[in-house]
């Protein structure tokens, strides 16, 4: 399956339209765990574990970036 925004996030592109790129990781991961919190509290033997694990996956990922910039900002 593709990853989309709206898979990982449960969210639409187009809500990062006018954000700073900033935001747009802050919102990500936001999202995501929003997500996420619906995902799991499906009954175990019925959970979506793929999904689950692309999510917290797409989450590490943002959090990562989101320190990269901020590292960067500091040097700057």
């Amino acid at each position: 399956m593709k990853k989309t925004t709206q898979y990982l996030y449960g969210i639409s592109a187009e809500e990062f339209k006018d954000m700073s790129y900033v935001d747009a990781l802050e919102h990500k991961i936001l999202s995501g765990k929003e997500l996420l919190n619906t995902l799991v509290a499906v009954n175990f033997n019925d959970r979506d574990n793929k999904r689950i694990q692309d999510v917290l996956s797409a989450i590490k990922f943002n959090k990562e970036l989101l320190l990269e910039v901020e590292g960067w900002a500091k040097k700057s």
